[in-house]
């Protein structure tokens, strides 16, 4: 093997590796209840995360035409975001 061949097949991983990182997971997570974290503490039916920021709060049918991709998660009980 020569070393241009070397180098190349490092390039590759190198690249396998990179692109892997760069992906955003995105979640829509759904539960029996949300409540904000605000002063009224507001029940809101599902909430989305990237890189676990909250980015969205809302109904499901906006997140889902908001963020098409994402992945969603069904949670069992409630759920209070922000603690």
């Amino acid at each position: 093997m020569t070393i241009p061949q070397k180098v190349w097949k490092i390039f590759i991983f190198l690249f396998s590796i990179n692109t892997s990182w760069g992906q955003q997971t995105i979640e829509i997570h759904t539960a029996k209840k949300i409540y904000c974290a605000n002063d009224s503490f507001d029940i809101i039916e599902c909430f989305v995360t990237q890189k676990g920021i909250i980015q969205f709060t809302g109904n499901l049918d906006s997140a889902k035409m908001t963020f098409p991709d994402a992945t969603l998660v069904k949670h069992n009980g409630y759920i209070y975001p922000g603690f």
